[in-house]
């Protein structure tokens, strides 16, 4: 079992405020910006403990408190969010909508039984090696799927785990890292992608890499991976639950990779809320925040990070208005009253963000506005990444269900790959909670793009302790490592209908997906099965 790292002090950057475009120079220091990593752990489930009813019993009642609520925006003020947006209808959910949009696999993980309702799954592929978490349950394989091998996020990184488990590969480096939430501290995990059983592990508090005040701690974080450096984002929240800024932190790849003491830069700002880093990434980080506009929904704040530079400039864009969606604004239930809520403890901060072709995409969740939308929605906006001009204001909605928790992601060529969680129904039909996978490539440029209708639910949202309905917080898409068209992503959906509480362990089906175009099935097959 791995002992907790100890992390040297790095002086915090100092908030400023922003104008249209303003720089902020990271905190940094060159002496003591460095992690230091644990010894080498061994995960093998073989050699860990099961996980305890105790130790589900505390990861449930920590992972009810989280998301953190924001700052709530005031008041939208907005009379008709959907004018002037290019946008498509998604009608009525049917499997296999359009032809060319391939699955190639679709895996239902094993998961010992340790399933919460609120999954939040993550994964990322190399070649035929899968990573795959979600609550509370962790796995890798080595056969494209065929078999995993499960260890334990209760027990592998020593005790206190929670929720909020996201992974991602280096492909460069061929390196898989791992990120868990405990209560009072994040576990980074580094290893080999080719093993995924061995790691060597950072411990990081908001206290030792930030220089925050006793008892803050970190919420809803992200990872995404630069040339030079992973990047690491995360909401910061006083021992009371108030909002107190996100956190902007990079780390040297070359160090995590080599199991080293890391090098590290970083920013707090508390001017916004919930960053997201976009995938695809290379020698500029493009990161994005749809608050604080006091809540008319019109600004899309966006942070560009240099790696060449600890300075992050900020450019605040115009788009087209959207009506914010804060916690109990929602409504995903079918009309029939057979699916609930499910969305009622959801926002819009931003859900998927990717880099290619030229282009930088952010999506986040939109509030329903009556006829036009009758269902919450989700808004793509596109940017050209030359100078940021903001060149598309498109949506992707339906008029029988919701979309929400789109996940985005660029292959090599720079298409997009996403994946979403739909359900609803109105009249008499109703949908629970299912996957949506969808293409904007050369073949249907235009988000949405192509879509299917791909997995269907039998269950709806569970019950939280705040008395909101509540689905998962997160789904996650990953693009492939060919120059073929392929994603590997991850969602889930609930087998039964049982009214149960959120944290309470309960039948799910975690699906771990590639698909892709029909023309690219022979490069997966090549590919992802050598």
């Amino acid at each position: 079992m791995g002992l907790l790292a100890t992390v040297a002090l790095v002086a915090p950057g100092s908030p400023s405020s922003v104008s249209n475009a303003s720089a902020v120079p990271v905190g940094q220091n060159a002496a003591a910006g460095t992690v230091r990593v644990t010894a080498t752990v061994d995960g093998r489930v073989t050699s860990a403990r099961a996980a305890t009813a105790t130790d589900r019993a505390k990861a449930a009642a920590e992972s009810t408190r989280r998301p953190f609520a924001g700052p709530r925006p005031a008041a939208a003020t907005v009379s008709d969010p959907t004018a002037g947006v290019a946008s498509t209808a998604i009608t009525a959910p049917a499997p296999n909508a359009v032809g060319d949009l391939t699955v190639f696999r679709n895996t239902a993980v094993p998961t010992s039984g340790n399933t919460s309702t609120v999954s939040e799954p993550s994964t990322d592929q190399s070649g035929k090696d899968i990573f795959q978490t979600s609550n509370w349950t962790s796995q890798y394989s080595h056969n494209n799927g065929a078999t995993w091998t499960s260890l334990n996020p209760f027990t592998i990184f020593g005790a206190g785990f929670c929720c909020d488990q996201v992974t991602i590969k280096d492909t460069g480096r061929s390196r898989q890292f791992w990120l868990l939430q405990y209560g009072d501290h994040l576990t980074l995990a580094s290893s080999a992608t080719t093993n995924l059983a061995t790691w060597c592990t950072y411990t990081l508090t908001p206290q030792a890499i930030l220089g925050r005040p006793a008892g803050e701690q970190f919420d809803y974080n992200d990872l995404a991976v630069g040339t030079r450096f992973l990047y690491l984002t995360s909401n910061l929240f006083s021992a009371a639950g108030s909002f107190t800024g996100t956190a902007f932190v990079r780390f040297n790849l070359d160090n995590l990779a080599a199991c080293q003491a890391a090098g590290f830069n970083q920013v707090v700002r508390t001017d916004l809320f919930t960053l997201k880093v976009a995938d695809g990434s290379t020698d500029i980080a493009y990161a994005a925040s749809t608050n604080l506009d006091a809540g008319t929904g019109t600004t899309l704040r966006i942070l560009t990070w240099p790696e060449n530079s600890t300075v992050v400039t900020t450019t605040n864009k115009t788009i087209a208005a959207f009506t914010y969606m804060s916690n109990g604004t929602g409504n995903c239930a079918s009309a029939n009253g057979v699916v609930n809520n499910w969305c009622q403890r959801t926002d819009s901060r931003i859900s998927g963000a990717a880099r290619g072709d030229g282009k930088i995409r952010f999506s986040f969740n939109v509030r329903q506005t009556g006829t036009a939308r009758p269902f919450p929605y989700t808004r793509m906006e596109t940017f050209r990444e030359s100078d940021l001009a903001l060149l598309a204001n498109q949506d992707l909605f339906g008029t029988t269900v919701a979309h929400l928790y789109v996940s985005l992601a660029p292959d090599r060529r720079g298409h997009i790959g996403y994946v979403d969680t739909f359900g609803g129904g109105t009249g008499t039909n109703s949908f629970f909670p299912g996957v949506l996978l969808g293409l904007v490539d050369d073949f249907a440029p235009n988000f949405p793009g192509s879509t299917s209708f791909a997995v269907f639910g039998s269950g709806a949202g569970c019950l939280n302790p705040d008395g909101l309905r509540r689905w998962g917080d997160y789904n996650t898409a990953r693009g492939g490592d060919t120059g073929a068209g392929s994603w590997t992503v991850t969602s889930w959906i609930r087998t039964t209908n049982t009214n149960v509480g959120c944290g309470t362990a309960t039948p799910v089906s975690i699906r771990n997906i590639v698909f892709g175009r029909g023309r690219d099935q022979a490069s997966y097959l090549r590919f992802y099965n050598k």
